[in-house]
């Protein structure tokens, strides 16, 4: 059975060497027919390997399934907006309840009222050096590095709806 609005999905993010980092458990917000949409509440458990941790936000993330990136609204238990983050990664793969996809170690950060701006360019480095990553896998990086700036100037947060 196809997934569907309202259920339970596992996000497992890989390095480049397939090893899965990270995980947790979220729900299925949309299913659209470009991406799949997911909302983590506060208080979710992140399974790390370099150790779990409790998220204290609401986590709104969107997975397209034909871009190079994912975009998360990050929101303060008390609804307001915090912060717009984008993982360059390789494109998501849903098996079942499970999306997996691969972080590139190169994300676009913005804060409200300041510009998108490049982040954790020396984790890239350390990624080209692990990984092997070629001169041409890196420019298309950093091609999808600015592109995700320039969805992230644009991007209007949906915001919370907490009266549920």
């Amino acid at each position: 059975m196809p997934i569907q609005v309202n259920d339970r999905l596992t996000v497992r993010v890989l390095h480049a060497d397939g090893q899965c980092f990270r995980s947790w458990q979220t729900t299925v917000e949309q299913v659209r027919s470009d991406c799949l949409v997911t909302l983590s509440a506060p208080g979710h458990e992140v399974t790390d390997i370099k150790g779990n941790w409790i998220s204290r936000n609401y986590i709104r993330a969107y997975y397209w399934y034909h871009q190079h990136y994912n975009l998360l609204e990050v929101y303060e238990p008390d609804g307001t907006f915090a912060e717009l983050y984008i993982n360059v990664a390789g494109v998501p793969i849903l098996t079942g309840a499970i999306l997996t996809w691969t972080d590139h170690e190169l994300d676009v950060s913005m804060l409200p009222g300041q510009p998108a701006r490049i982040v954790d360019q020396e984790d890239f480095a350390a990624a080209i050096r692990l990984y092997g990553y070629s001169p041409k896998f890196q420019a298309h990086c950093h091609a999808v590095s600015r592109e995700a700036c320039k969805l992230a100037e644009a991007w209007v947060p949906a915001g919370l709806d907490q009266s549920e």
